[in-house]
């Protein structure tokens, strides 16, 4: 009986925040504002780093399985499908349009869910629309093109791109 009554509390309590998250959404230079919207993230167990940006129209299912880095910066209508663990290193740079869903199915007759978590390292910057799918692990230092499909492992040191990513060149250090 309890368990449907908090379940429903805190799905309406996810979407009240959001709201007021997307309702203050401003500049990115004005940190003031950035930081309480992060707190308010924070409030549904969403966690960002200090200096970090969330722009407008942010979508997050959960919230507590979402972990991410200092100065990490997420682009306009981001949206976070957080079934199972979500963890980004430091200095991540998202363009808009950015999807992540941590989760797929198993091929049986129920379709079982099967978590599947993403593991972005430090220092990369992903283009506009790009959609990763877990299971995936992206290594550090890597650029990923607009409108690509991220899949499986993703290598140190790379430039990647396409549908599904694949490496393009290798860089010594991203600029």
């Amino acid at each position: 009986m309890f368990r449907p009554f908090a379940r429903t509390a805190r799905f309406i309590l996810r979407r009240v925040v959001l709201f007021l998250v997307n309702l203050l959404a401003a500049p990115p230079d004005i940190m003031g504002i950035q930081a309480i919207r992060c707190f308010l993230m924070r409030v549904i167990g969403f966690r960002v780093g200090a200096d970090s940006q969330l722009s407008e129209n942010l979508y997050v299912y959960d919230g507590r399985h979402f972990r991410a880095g200092t100065r990490c910066r997420l682009g306009s209508f981001c949206r976070i499908w957080d079934f199972s663990a979500i963890a980004v290193g430091d200095n991540l740079l998202a363009s808009h349009g950015l999807t992540l869903i941590s989760g797929t199915h198993f091929l049986d007759k129920e379709r079982s869910p099967r978590p599947a978590p993403i593991s972005i390292g430090n220092n990369v910057w992903i283009g506009i629309n790009v959609t990763i799918v877990g299971p995936t692990t992206v290594g550090d230092n890597v650029v990923i093109g607009a409108n690509s499909l991220v899949l499986g492992m993703i290598e140190s040191d790379g430039v990647y791109a396409g549908s599904p990513a694949k490496l393009i060149r290798k860089v010594d250090t991203i600029q």
